[in-house]
């Protein structure tokens, strides 16, 4: 929370502007330590929920030091920790190397499906930035050899719906209307 508080007070739009506040805040050297702490603590197998943390902060400081070879460990942790994957989705945010690798992940890992699923509730509730991203992401996820398996049924039609019907007209279906088609 307080590093997302500091990033608000640096102008731009530097993907990195996470990474830049850290070490306006705390200096060069405290900042490789938090670095490597984090990154440490994102790995961590016997604490999920302080590994998440740790994703999270990463996907904050920027794609700079969010790095592919983290993209299992965010599959492994939406399929421990359901009732974040919302706040794990967020980590998806940025291109490159990491996109390439979470496209690639999603279609081979079984915690692929929940990001689609969670990528779908964004689209279907977001804000309009946050819904471009999720987007971006649930269309490479589906484009990849294989990505046909991703959504579930009832996902499926909603994503259906969302292509036939102007998003502007739109609005998020609730859940026991999605049970009953």
């Amino acid at each position: 929370m307080l590093l997302r508080i500091a990033c608000s007070l640096f102008s731009g739009s530097d993907a990195n502007v996470g990474m830049q506040a850290l070490v306006e805040l705390a200096g060069d050297e405290l900042a490789r330590e938090v670095l490597l702490e984090t990154c440490q603590m994102a790995e961590r197998e016997d604490e999920p929920l302080a590994a998440c943390n740790a994703l999270i902060v990463l996907a904050e400081l920027g794609p700079k030091v969010f790095r592919p070879q983290l993209v299992p460990r965010l599959l492994d942790l939406l399929q421990a920790l359901p009732d974040r994957a919302a706040d794990l989705a967020e980590v998806h945010a940025w291109g490159g190397e990491a996109r390439s690798a979470l496209l690639l992940g999603a279609v081979q890992h079984p915690g692929g499906k929940l990001l689609c699923e969670v990528l779908l509730q964004m689209v279907n509730r977001c804000d309009a930035k946050r819904r471009l991203r999720a987007v971006k992401i649930l269309a490479g996820c589906l484009t990849m050899q294989g990505g046909e398996s991703l959504l579930y049924t009832n996902d499926a039609r909603v994503l259906v719906r969302h292509l036939v019907i102007p998003s502007s007209t739109l609005r998020p279906l609730p859940y026991r209307a999605l049970k009953k088609s």
